[in-house]
């Protein structure tokens, strides 16, 4: 006869347990299959009308009256326990004297420090985690104050209920002094408690060297204090209440504090507190940079230093007022570390200049690296200076410029294939046209990306036509000369065109361009491809030159050169490129058996151009004569 397994007689006892232990009128709803959430409990009035009042329950069992104060959970568990609206209760039930001890997944986060690679953990429940027979009434109370706080008006005051019982009599007045002028002054997002409880309060329970601080059931945090006078109190209380109302939606609220914390020159120790309270003043943002500063995350040691940088960049001002806030922000991060050294305060030009490269911004990238590089000379000789500052001026069209400080940075690093790839095309936009072939080439058998492969062997059949073409190694490229003599309708003769490049601008987009027009219509599409392709080159954004070179090189019949232009153009263009030729395609009612082998091509290409990639910019900061360096992930352009 089979004999059932203890874990499933364990698992059906504490449902039974736990279902006994809800008032009457409360249903539990087992889930199944549960992945995860065992139930789901709602509410129901004695009458038995709805309240709309639910939570998820994950029931945890044990037979060891000796591990029943604890649970082992996985840190992806509890974020999939926090990633519903309605909150998990985690229950643990012990079958040797049939009791429960539980908390809120939300508060078992809170009280939970996990490492970075962390994947289980374990939270043992304190005495006060017993459930009895108060507690089904403080888990209605704990959702009906949430369902309030969904819909608190940004107007209103939240209540905070002071108790100094605990701490000694002689401490109390001064205590309470600083609380309720920190109430006066909090622009209406506090005020005194009553005597009876209001709908939603927060409180803040004062110990000797302990504090506690929360709104009502809902969410709260506790502080270890050594030796508390007044203003620690009182630091921690605002601190921690402008997280709880900024997570709790109680924006206005949450701000109000918050400015009052940055005009009294307030810091905390928990830099995590801190860098909320700052982003509470996401609308105000010399408050934000000035409560900043006073944390110190100016400083470029600062784990927030990058991400404080960003929301102000991002704030939802104008451009002016975010201007003067990043201004003021770099400009305290410079002094402070131009008060500790030269060379901390190139580290800290270099880092910003890094900052404004990653949003775009030209100009302010080169202004802070040549800062750096004044104040730390030594600069010129690092490979990631040099590589970082002629990516920047390659795309500010500076090639030879560019050009030089690639060079200087493969000096330093001759084994990256990267980076004489970029070295190459710098070279090539200069005009150094036979130096960027014998770049491209060195660079081809290093080169592990399908992309920047395909990218390489297409600019050295480029290379090589142009030096055929020419008829020379250097090729000249003077584009503001050859400007002024194109025509601004386009209307120039080819033979003129032909005079420009050769002796004027070989690489001249518009003149390529044209070019191709003419010598498609003439039916010479290699000669057009040719054109075409150095106009793509020259401008990898033109997608008209993009599917005018695939267009042209169909007839030819070599689908390796086919591939590698297709794959450079959704490169550079993503889905737009393939977009744009396929329509032209179809306007010159191409054969649907082309087009299917063309989508078909188009989506692998695409699938891999649209993998994420990890934006930002780095930090280096100096210890001693060494650098330390991170990235600040994820910022992308503004």
């Amino acid at each position: 006869m089979p004999i059932r397994a203890r874990s499933h007689i364990l698992e059906e006892e504490s449902i039974r347990r736990f279902e006994d232990a809800l008032p009457a009128g409360w249903v539990y709803r087992g889930k199944s299959p549960d992945y995860g959430i065992d139930g789901e409990v709602e509410i129901y009035n004695e009458d038995g009308s709805a309240t709309g009042l639910t939570f998820n329950v994950q029931l945890r069992a044990t037979d060891d009256n000796a591990r029943a104060d604890r649970v082992r959970l996985k840190v992806d568990q509890l974020d999939y326990f926090l990633s519903f609206d309605v909150p998990t209760a985690v229950v643990r039930y012990d079958s040797s004297d049939a009791s429960f001890n539980w908390q809120w997944a939300s508060y078992i986060a809170s009280r939970t420090v996990l490492g970075e690679k962390q994947k289980t953990f374990t939270y043992r429940f304190g005495a006060r985690e017993r459930w009895n027979g108060a507690t089904p009434a403080d888990i209605r109370r704990t959702l009906e104050v949430r369902r309030r706080l969904s819909a608190y008006p940004p107007s209103m005051a939240v209540p905070l209920r002071v108790d100094l019982s605990a701490i000694p009599v002689a401490d109390r007045y001064n205590v309470d002094r600083a609380i309720a002028r920190a109430i006066t002054d909090s622009r209406g997002a506090l005020a005194r408690a009553a005597n009876e409880p209001a709908e939603v309060e927060a409180f803040a329970r004062l110990e000797p060297a302990f504090l506690a601080v929360g709104i009502d059931t809902v969410t709260g945090a506790t502080f270890d204090l050594r030796d508390p006078g007044p203003d620690d109190y009182l630091v921690s209380i605002l601190y921690a209440l402008v997280r709880m109302f900024r997570r709790k939606r109680l924006i206005r609220q949450a701000e109000a504090l918050a400015k009052l914390i940055a005009e009294r020159g307030l810091a905390h120790h928990s830099q995590d507190l801190a860098f909320e309270a700052c982003l509470a003043l996401a609308s105000d943002l010399p408050a934000l940079v000035k409560l900043a500063v006073i944390n110190g995350f100016h400083e470029q040691t600062g784990v927030h230093y990058g991400a404080l940088s960003l929301t102000i960049y991002k704030a939802p001002q104008d451009e002016g007022t975010r201007r003067i806030a990043m201004d003021a922000f770099f400009d305290a991060s410079i002094s402070a570390a131009r008060a500790i050294d030269g060379a901390s305060g190139a580290a800290a030009h270099y880092s910003i200049g890094n900052f404004y490269r990653a949003q775009n911004e030209r100009a302010l990238a080169v202004a802070h690296y040549n800062r750096a590089r004044k104040l730390r000379s030594a600069y010129l000789d690092t490979g990631y200076y040099l590589s970082e500052l002629g990516g920047l001026l390659f795309v500010s069209g500076r090639y030879r410029a560019s050009a030089q400080a690639y060079w200087g940075a493969v000096l330093q690093n001759p084994d990256d294939a990267d980076l004489l790839f970029l070295l190459a095309d710098a070279l090539l936009l200069a005009g150094c046209v036979a130096a960027a072939l014998c770049c491209f080439k060195l660079a081809v058998p290093g080169c592990t990306a399908p992309r920047l492969l395909a990218e390489a062997e297409l600019k050295i059949l480029i290379c090589d036509q142009l030096v055929e073409e020419v008829g020379s190694v250097v090729v000249p490229r003077r584009r503001a000369e050859a400007s002024l003599a194109l025509h601004p309708d386009g209307h120039d003769r080819p033979e003129d065109l032909e005079r420009l490049l050769r002796e004027v601008d070989a690489i001249n987009p518009g003149a390529r361009f044209n070019l191709g027009v003419t010598r498609a219509g003439e039916g010479n599409r290699s000669a057009a491809l040719h054109h075409f392709l150095l106009c793509a080159i020259a401008q990898p954004q033109d997608v008209e030159a993009w599917a005018n070179a695939v267009i042209c090189a169909l007839p030819l019949g070599d689908e390796m050169l086919l591939l590698c232009i297709m794959s450079v153009a959704i490169h550079h263009k993503g889905a737009e490129a393939y977009d744009h030729l396929r329509g032209e395609l179809v306007a010159q009612s191409a054969p649907p058996e082309m087009l299917e082998a063309l989508d078909e091509a188009a989506m692998v290409l695409l699938e891999q151009s649209e993998r994420p990639s990890e934006g930002g910019f780095t930090l280096r900061m100096l210890d001693g004569d060494s650098y330390h360096s991170f990235t600040v992930s994820g910022l992308g352009t503004a």
